[in-house]
């Protein structure tokens, strides 16, 4: 699981400095802020990440104005296309010629605080910074100053992602998904879900062509939960199914700092009257992804829409319209409750011989 996210980004900013835009955010203790003005944009890492998730959250549901900007406000996702480029925090400098590490040390400072100066015999460099934010600025600033134009920069690999010696490593130990095969061809996604205990599910991808899925836990813990209980014998629709691993994945940063804030595959809809029906319902929210079953609980006046996957249900709590007398929000996942008791059956029972009484 990832680390919990305590930094946010705040975009389309107007011409403002620093103290003014902070003058507009309370609600919590901010270690450190990070203005590129050029981009109009802010990084801002508070010390607790409950504070970040209360923030996100005030700003999702309240518009956030500066002179006529509308603020957009995120998680940090700013560094993942760089370090899809390959950027680490470790800058790569080659051709440096004759320096020292004391001039290269001031040289590099400017733009952040160095972890560790290295020059090796073939005339390279290597600048470890504290930060993969403070090396990008140094690759990007180094490549349009003419006082480096002779040298090549680019990233390093970083000192600390050596492996670990004598460690064996079972990508199992990571995975999150389960495969589930050799169903009864009537199998529906609902059955599925009706089967899965143990823990919420991120994703459900069914084919039902080929009478197998895949199922995807938020958590590696729950995976191996279900796997382990349900490896030697799972029933689905009087067929007994076949359990195995599927491919590992990484859980989105976005969609685990939504998962962190309640988000589910269910929506939940309250305070619904006579004009909601299941058929209405598929109408309306068909539209944000593959809907695995419908519920309404007339007597208490609400309604879950369960998606095939939480993304989808993110998206519909979020852009839903023509549901403001409701109330929507996000529903329990019913694969998340405890695993179902296995009916033992008793081996049946010879009976003595009169021989032997």
């Amino acid at each position: 699981m990832l680390p919990e996210q305590r930094t946010l980004y705040f975009g389309n900013l107007p011409p403002i400095t620093l103290p003014q835009f902070l003058d507009n955010i309370r609600g919590g203790k901010i270690e450190s802020c990070k203005y590129i003005e050029e981009k109009c944009c802010i990084f801002i890492t508070f010390v607790s990440a409950q504070d970040a998730l209360n923030i996100f959250n005030y700003y999702k549901q309240k518009r956030f104005e500066l002179s006529g900007n509308l603020i957009r406000v995120a998680p940090n996702m700013y560094l993942e296309p760089f370090i899809q480029k390959g950027a680490t925090r470790n800058v790569f400098i080659g051709n440096i010629g004759n320096v020292t590490v004391q001039w290269l040390y001031n040289e590099i400072s400017q733009y952040g605080e160095i972890d560790l100066v290295e020059i090796r015999d073939k005339g390279i460099a290597f600048v470890h910074m504290t930060s993969i934010m403070q090396a990008i600025h140094v690759v990007n600033s180094l490549a349009d100053d003419p006082k480096w134009k002779h040298c090549r920069i680019y990233y390093g690999q970083d000192r600390c992602q050596t492996t670990i010696p004598n460690l064996t490593f079972d990508e199992r130990e990571t995975n999150r998904t389960i495969y589930i095969g050799a169903m009864h061809p009537d199998t529906t996604a609902k059955d599925l879900c009706d089967n899965i205990r143990g823990g919420i599910l991120q994703q459900l991808k069914y084919f039902k062509e080929k009478s197998m899925a895949f199922v995807t836990f938020v958590d590696a813990h729950s995976a191996h939960t279900f796997y382990n209980l349900n490896k030697d014998g799972l029933v689905i629709k009087t067929k007994r199914v076949k359990i195995g691993w599927g491919k590992p994945t990484m859980l989105p940063p976005a969609l685990y700092f939504a998962i962190q804030n309640g988000a589910s595959r269910n929506v939940y809809i309250g305070n619904i009257n006579e004009t909601i029906t299941v058929e209405k319902l598929y109408r309306d929210f068909e539209c944000f992804g593959e809907i695995e079953m419908i519920n309404i609980v007339p007597d208490k006046g609400i309604a879950f829409v369960n998606f095939m996957d939480i993304s989808s249900a993110i998206k519909a709590v979020e852009s839903i319209s023509g549901y403001d007398r409701f109330r929507i929000s996000f529903g329990k996942d019913r694969c998340g409750n405890p695993p179902k008791q296995k009916d033992f059956i008793s081996p049946p029972i010879t009976p003595i011989p009169d021989d032997f009484k």
